[in-house]
């Protein structure tokens, strides 16, 4: 990340340097220095605005969903309490499809393949004992 801010603060150099030196009169290269940069500040606030307005679309967002969960949670918990009162102590924490969780994937992973002492793959169903030496 560091290296990133090295190369634009070397960029935004070179450009200034390169204005400076640049065959145009000084009230030129001020006049356009000043609008070169009022066009970045504008633009800076747009992306401010944009970033600020999408902040506030996940904020919004997730304290909706946060409420959701929460108020399940407390639905489930009364249930789970009531069934416990009554003496329905055996269904109080039998699991539904909303409760249930999905079984973990299966790993992609390749199996691992044996070696032999020679450091070489032996050939499958082979082992290091058993796979020929070259």
């Amino acid at each position: 990340m560091f290296k990133c801010g090295k190369f634009l603060a070397g960029g935004i150099i070179g450009a200034a340097i390169g204005i400076l030196f640049a065959p145009k009169s000084g009230a030129e290269t001020r006049a356009f220095i000043k609008e070169k940069a009022q066009a970045y500040m504008d633009n800076a606030d747009v992306m401010s605005d944009n970033v600020r307005d999408r902040a506030v679309e996940l904020y919004s967002s997730a304290s909706g969903y946060a409420g959701d969960a929460t108020a399940q949670l407390k639905d489930r918990i009364d249930t789970v309490r009531s069934r416990t009162a009554d003496g329905d102590a055996t269904n109080a924490a039998a699991p539904t499809p909303a409760n249930v969780s999905a079984p973990a994937p299966a790993s992609t992973a390749p199996a691992a393949v044996p070696q032999t002492t020679t450091g070489k793959a032996s050939p499958a169903g082979a082992t290091a004992s058993t796979a020929k030496k070259t």
